[in-house]
Order: structure tokens, then C-alpha cells, then sequence
């Protein structure tokens, strides 16, 4: 995603459309689809019915990653923050917390990604939850590279925006 604004004033948003642009552009959109998997991994998640679920969830576990950072220095996130939460995990939506569970689990995965840069090891175990046993170290590492580079592309975005 790129964003139009160069300068190093922050763009001021509507927390609650803020929210939900980010939601579609970083959430509902699976950033890397099974064609592109194919293409730019070289990666084939045709038979992994699980993958798209599993980047939607890794991209929303970036998303509130970086919303919680950006919000210990930017307090008025609190709002974007909550919007997407409550669209997510309200209790008609996901009565059990299940998903809540699933976001927070994925949100320690990445965490550790990026604390330990540990990408083969962590891309293999990534790919083979979701059903792709993959061994080649030079396209574990690419897709590994894709997901720290989400994650800074979304924090990156953050702080480009501020909700007004």
C-alpha cells in the first residue's frame, strides 16, 4: 500500500473511517493471494484451503500490532484501535473468542519474527499450519522477508495518519 502523503505532517483521519479503511486495505484484501504466492514464492498454496483465512489473520495480527504501538505514542489510536477490535470480536461476532485467540496467538508469532529473525525456521512452521510443506531456504526467506515488510509497511502507513 502506498499512501499520497510525502510531506512529514501527519494526515488527520475520522477515527472510525480510518478504522475501516484500514480494515479493507490491510484486513479483508489478502495481501499475498495464491496466485501471487505462486508467482513470487514460487510457493504452491493451491491445496492449502487454510492459507487465505491465515493471512487475513496475520495481517490483522500486524495491523493491531502496530496500532498498539502507535497508540502508546499517539493516544487518539485508542478509538481506531477499539473500532476494529469491536468489528472483529464483538460478542455477536465471535461469541467464544476464538478468534480473539487465534488474532493474539498470531500477534506473538509475528512478535517473534521480528524479535529473533529467525525466517526459515519460522516460515516453515508458518507455511506447514496452514498445510504447504515447503523446504527451499531461498523461498522460506522470501516469505518470511514478505511479512517483516508488511509489518513495517503498516507501521509505516500509521504514522503517516493520525486520527483527528
Amino acid at each position: 500500500m502506498i499512501w499520497p502523503f510525502k510531506s512529514n505532517a501527519r494526515h488527520k483521519e475520522d477515527p472510525v473511517k480510518l478504522a475501516q479503511t484500514l480494515i479493507n486495505e490491510l484486513v479483508r484484501r489478502v495481501a499475498v493471494d495464491a496466485a501471487c504466492a505462486a508467482k513470487d514464492f514460487l510457493i504452491d498454496v493451491r491445496p492449502a484451503p487454510g492459507y487465505e483465512d491465515k493471512m487475513r489473520l496475520y495481517q490483522m495480527a500486524a495491523l493491531l500490532m502496530a496500532i498498539t504501538d502507535e497508540e502508546r505514542k499517539t493516544p487518539t489510536y485508542r478509538v481506531v484501535r477499539k473500532t476494529i477490535e469491536d468489528s472483529f470480536f464483538s460478542a455477536s461476532s465471535d461469541p467464544n473468542e476464538k478468534l480473539f485467540g487465534q488474532v493474539k496467538f498470531a500477534m506473538r508469532d509475528l512478535a517473534e519474527l521480528i524479535a529473533q529473525k529467525k525466517e526459515m525456521s519460522w516460515a516453515r512452521s508458518w507455511l506447514a499450519e496452514a498445510g504447504i510443506h515447503e523446504s527451499n531456504p531461498a523461498k522460506l526467506a522470501l516469505f518470511a522477508s514478505h511479512w517483516l515488510g508488511f509489518y513495517a509497511t503498516v507501521v509505516k502507513s500509521l504514522r503517516q495518519l493520525e486520527p483527528a
